[in-house]
């Protein structure tokens, strides 16, 4: 029957009497340890409830047969308590008996890594380094076993966390019979006798079976401790508030050991009257009527409701008659339950249940609006405690905007209820939409902590606070190294906050952490531990425990639900929760209303304003709010319009923008209307990436004006101004004999022409290349009027204190090179980290502790990053805790943190005059805020892929903590103009009329580019992404190709006109020779004539010679026949 939930107990008993008619089990009947558990019960100032008494009863009988112990429940319901009364019992029983004593090891398995739980293995030196779990359990085995001088004890070691299936799987072998503990290191640790392993979880979801069957089980239900409406002869509820009302003092404690104080016997039978007359009906409507926005145990409800009656109590004496006694019932029964709900449900649950039982209320409003005064015995509505806010005057509430706080009714009944329970140390929790003033209500708290009268004025004097924020990516570790860095020794085991003071750690995005695949947040369980324990396990050395003292704690977060995480329910059961509605019309009236009316009327009063412009500026306030709900009703988040979040500090950014422009500026109510306009522009329409939406915007900004302002201001003012500070000249300053130029003074003033302003963003583009720091980056823009616009809105947000942007578009937009010259404009450090295989968190903090340095102590720095540097995601968790709270956990240690305060404090003592304090806090936190003032993040991000969209939802800070600015497609005419910067000045072999002609069609080739990359997506559901980059390097690549084959055919044309001369000279050589041969023809012909007549004359004289040959023969003949004769 243990582990049976109770419904099914009935049932079980049923069937169990059908199978055994006529036959009734007996009970067990432990005598000597029910006796013992009444005891400890009674002792510690709880109730004897038989339903509960019954389960510790039911781990009594299970630690009888089994070695590994599961108590299993929701969160409030006593599981902790059971093992504490049962290990007292056993004390008890034992000591008389002789024997040993019991104790138990508690730790979290789920706030902690499994390297850091079980041990790991050094992969450098192969040692083995023992984790939290295996250094308790040898520990545990060390007092279990005999020792010498020493009697053994039973220990219990308590796994206090959410059970999964990975690490809970490697203890199967210690829940079965093995016994055993195995190590990876190889070593076998033998459970002893007199160990017991034992869990405390809210349920078994990821449990497996193996573990399930090893394991004895104690199921404690809601609905026998802390639950709903009574069922029966018991109420659920009863003993939790029973306990509290009817504290008692124990020697110099109060128990039970969370109450505040000690309520008279006679008051707590009133309330106990009140609690059983209205519990369970309030309940029942409460349940079946409202819409919970954070779903929470009754008891938990009813606890805070105690909780809030023990502070108001202190306002009577501790005797307040039945009277108020009945009225503070109502209100912290009202708040208790109420505090979860959202406006209309508080109406609802006001109408529905509390006008109906409680007769005192006035008529005129809900009791939300009422605040008991305990003196008068009267109800009094909370805008008569609300105290007025004074203008500071222009020149301070331009400086100090970020840090105004206007008091309204919202704010002042949370203060009251924040201080109510952080004067009884009881945590609390604000939760509600984005830019609900959340944050912004508990600093301004925390800050008015140390002023307050409620607290005696030594304490207060000691009081100091930290803000930790969380995002998707906070780790156990990381809250663990924030936490350390907060904390010193003290004594022994036990830490505190520095120089002895009382911290309160005010935790912003609680629900933030991720969630892991088991449904887990790991990171709130180790703020449940801290919270609830009051304790942390070193990690240096395992095993090792130290508690914290001084401690209270705060936190913030968003609505459950719509992608939101909400917490663990063990660690909500800890806080006070109120939820944080957006604020009515009238109280936004309030805040803005108060702030603009301030301004204008009493410079009006001056004459420095027409009467038509302070009656302009009334309308203001009530035109930005009606728009604002207008855009917010329309533009709803989408998966690609994530970003469209608009909440209050859209307001605020309208309202600190007029606020910005000098008094000289604003003329006439024709001006204030375009600067309205202007800051609607940058505050709404700048983060609206869709061109449909921004007709929209257009369309019904006119629309809001003419209907508040008519029709003859709208046709003044219906074309767009753009505003900017940067305008004016440095000025000589003719007082200096030297003729030092003074800094260009910055006056927020419209811009008379984008040609003007283009002259002179040239100017300063062409001294920013001549800057010897910037030889290396020079920027060689193109101006065009989408650039020089979005110039205006980064120069807009970087003059802002605490102002940074964060610019979405495709590459080769110009996001890095137009922040590099808004910077420069003001003469603002650039920075930008350089990524390389080593880069990583330790050179991240190097940089940044630089920057940080400079901002503080120096000047105005812009920091670039874009998501090309982001090289673990870690990055982003550290931005996002600078862009939420201006502090990076661990980036500063203790020595350096020091030295920065002894840094800035001349100038602090300089700037802040009588306000100046010399202390470490004070002077740390004027640091920060300094460094927060000038250091301006410019996150330059492709929207292109899911990591955009993945990261923002991951780190929301980025979104809500930045302007957003986006880059859409440059226009035909930036097409065009980009086309002749690049072509104009290069040599082409073409006429001007052609060359003018490709620059068009360079344009409008990107242009049905980007057409058919719409109709490819359209079509094929496939994106093909053609961006500025895309188009510059196409005309790149065309002037390349261009300036090549120019090359090649000027080489063609040289090997042609080559051969074309060669062919030329042999023409001119054949000529000649052909002259020559004529001239050798007409010689040759007189040659021919002289060689015939000299042939004739041959042949003649041949015939001659011939003839005389013959006679010559003819004698020679005659002679040799008378040779012969005569020889003969």
């Amino acid at each position: 029957m243990s582990k049976l939930v109770f419904d099914d107990i009935d049932l079980f008993n049923s069937l169990l009497a059908d199978l055994f008619p006529g036959k009734n089990p007996e009970k067990n009947v432990h005598a000597e340890v029910e006796k013992a558990l009444k005891h400890h019960i009674l002792e510690n100032g709880l109730i004897f409830h038989p339903p509960w008494v019954a389960k510790c009863i039911q781990l009594y009988e299970t630690k009888l047969v089994r070695h590994g112990l599961m108590v299993v429940g929701p969160a409030g319901v006593g599981k902790t308590s059971i093992y504490v009364m049962i290990l007292k019992s056993l004390c008890d029983i034992e000591e008389k008996l002789g024997g040993m004593k019991h104790s138990e090891m508690r730790m979290n398995p789920k706030a902690i890594t499994a390297p850091q739980m079980f041990g790991k293995l050094d992969a450098g030196t192969g040692d083995w380094h023992d984790g939290i779990f295996s250094s308790l359990w040898r520990q545990a085995c060390a007092k279990t076993k005999k020792q010498e001088g020493k009697k053994p004890q039973s220990v219990w070691l308590v796994c206090d966390g959410p059970v999964d299936a990975i690490w809970i799987e490697n203890l199967n072998t210690v829940l079965d019979d093995n016994k055993l503990l195995t190590l990876a290191s190889g070593d076998r640790l033998n459970m002893t006798e007199n160990m017991k392993v034992c869990f405390e979880p809210e349920n078994l979801n990821n449990a497996s079976p193996a573990t399930v069957s090893r394991a004895g089980i104690v199921y404690v239900s809601d609905a026998e401790l802390g639950g709903g409406v009574g069922r029966g002869e018991w109420k659920p509820w009863d003993p939790v508030i029973r306990a509290k009302l009817y504290a008692w003092r124990k020697e110099e404690r109060i128990v039970p050991v969370d109450c505040p104080t000690i309520i008279s016997k006679e008051v707590a039978d009133i309330f106990m009257g009140l609690y059983e007359k209205y519990a369970d009906s309030c309940l029942k409507f409460y349940t079946k009527e409202c819409n919970v926005v954070m779903h929470t145990g009754f008891a938990h409800q009813l606890i805070n409701s105690y909780f809030l009656l023990a502070a108001l109590l202190e306002d009577t004496d501790g005797s307040p008659s039945k009277s108020v006694a009945e009225k503070l019932f109502w209100f912290a029964i009202s708040w208790s339950l109420g505090g979860l709900l959202e406006a209309n449900d508080r109406e609802k649950f006001h109408d529905g249940y509390v006008r109906q039982n409680c007769k005192t209320l006035p008529e005129d409003d809900t009791i939300f609006e009422y605040k008991v005064d305990v003196k008068a015995d009267k109800w009094v509505h909370w805008n008569k405690l609300t105290t007025e806010w004074k203008y500071p005057g222009d020149q301070k509430i331009s400086e100090d905007f970020a840090t105004l706080f206007i008091p309204t009714v919202d704010s002042t009944r949370l203060n009251f209820l924040m201080l109510q329970n952080f004067v009884n140390k009881r945590p609390f929790l604000l939760m509600g939409g984005s830019g609900t003033a959340k944050t912004v209500t508990i600093e301004n708290f925390l800050l008015g902590v140390p002023q307050c009268e409620r607290i005696e004025a030594e304490a207060r004097e000691m009081m100091t606070h930290k803000k930790i924020n969380f995002s998707f990516m906070t780790s156990p570790g990381l809250f663990q190294t924030a936490l350390q860095d907060c904390v010193e020794k003290r004594q022994g085991k036990y830490y505190g906050p520095k120089r002895n003071k009382k911290l309160t750690l005010f935790i912003d995005d609680t629900a933030m952490p991720e969630i892991n695949e088991w449904g887990d947040q790991i990171t709130n369980e180790i703020v449940r531990q801290v919270i609830e324990e009051g304790r942390l396990y070193s990690l240096e050395k395992p095993g090792e425990s130290f508690h914290l003292v001084d401690m209270q704690y705060a936190g913030a977060m968003s609505l459950p639900g719509g992608g939101k995480n909400d917490i663990p329910n063990r660690l909500k059961r800890h806080f006070a929760v109120f939820c944080v509605p957006l604020p009515s019309d009238s109280s936004l009236q309030q805040i803005f209303g108060v702030i603009l009316s301030s301004r204008f009327h009493q410079s009006g009063a001056n004459g420095n304003y027409t009467q038509t412009t302070i009656d302009t500026a009334d309308q203001i306030t009530r035109m930005s709010i009606a728009f604002w709900k207008k855009i917010q009703n329309r533009m709803l988040p989408t998966p690609a319009k994530f970003h469209y979040n608009f909440n209050l500090r859209d307001l605020t950014n309208i309202v600190q923008g007029i606020c910005k422009t000098e008094r000289a500026t604003i003329q006439d109510e024709y001006i204030l209307v375009n600067l309205w306009k202007h800051e609607c522009c940058r505050v709404f329409s700048d983060k609206l990436n869709a061109a449909d939406d921004k007709a929209w915007y257009d369309k019904n900004v006119n629309l809001i004006l003419g209907e508040f302002l008519g029709e003859g201001i709208l046709q003044q003012c219906e074309q767009p101004t753009y505003w900017c500070d940067f305008l004016r000249e440095a000025e000589v300053d003719d007082d200096d004999a030297e003729g030092a130029v003074m800094e260009a003074p910055r006056v927020y003033e419209a811009v008379e022409s984008m040609a003007q302003l283009r002259e002179k963003l040239e100017v300063r583009m062409s001294r920013y290349n001549e800057s010897s720091e910037n030889k290396t980056r020079k920027l060689s823009l193109v101006l065009f009027d989408a650039a020089i616009k979005h110039i205006i809105r980064i120069v807009r947000v970087l003059s802002t204190k605490r102002g940074n942007v964060l610019l979405v578009g495709v590459g080769g937009s110009g996001k890095q090179s137009l922040t590099r010259l808004s910077a420069a404009i003001h003469n603002y450090k650039t920075f930008q980290i350089t990524v390389s295989k080593t880069y990583g968190v330790n050179a991240l903090f190097d940089d940044l502790r630089e920057q940080y340095t400079y901002a503080g102590t120096k000047g105005a720095v812009c920091f670039i990053f874009t998501d090309n540097e982001i090289k673990s995601e870690q990055f982003l968790e550290y931005i996002n805790g600078f862009l939420s709270s201006g502090e990076i956990p661990g980036l500063y240690s203790t020595d350096e943190k020091d030295s920065a305060i002894n840094d800035i404090r001349l100038t602090a003592k300089k700037e802040s005059g009588k306000d100046f304090q010399d202390t470490g806090d004070w002077l740390w936190r004027f640091f920060v805020n300094r460094v927060r003032s000038n250091l301006h993040f410019c996150l330059c991000m492709s929207p292109v892929g899911e990591k955009f969209r993945t990261r923002a939802r991951k780190f929301p800070s980025l979104v809500s903590g930045c302007a957003i600015n986006w880059f859409f497609p440059w226009p035909e005419a930036a097409l065009l103009d980009v086309s002749k910067q690049r072509m104009e000045t290069f040599k082409m072999e073409t006429d001007a009329q052609t060359k003018a002609r490709l620059m068009e069609f360079m344009a409008a080739l990107h242009r049905l580019m980007l057409q058919m990359s719409e109709e490819y997506f359209t079509r094929f559901r496939r994106s093909v992404f053609s961006t500025p980059k895309s188009y510059l390097s196409f005309l790149e690549s065309y002037l390349v190709v261009y300036q090549e084959k120019f090359q090649q055919i000027n080489v063609l044309a040289e090997n042609i006109g080559g051969g074309l001369k060669k062919l030329h000279q042999a023409g001119e050589d054949v000529r000649l020779m052909k002259i020559n041969l004529a001239e050798k023809e007409v010689n040759l012909q007189h040659a021919t004539k002289e060689t015939d007549a000299l042939l004739l004359e041959i042949t003649e004289a041949t015939g001659v010679a011939e003839k005389k040959e013959s006679e010559v023969g003819a004698v020679k003949e005659m002679l040799s026949r008378d040779a012969q004769k005569v020889q003969a």
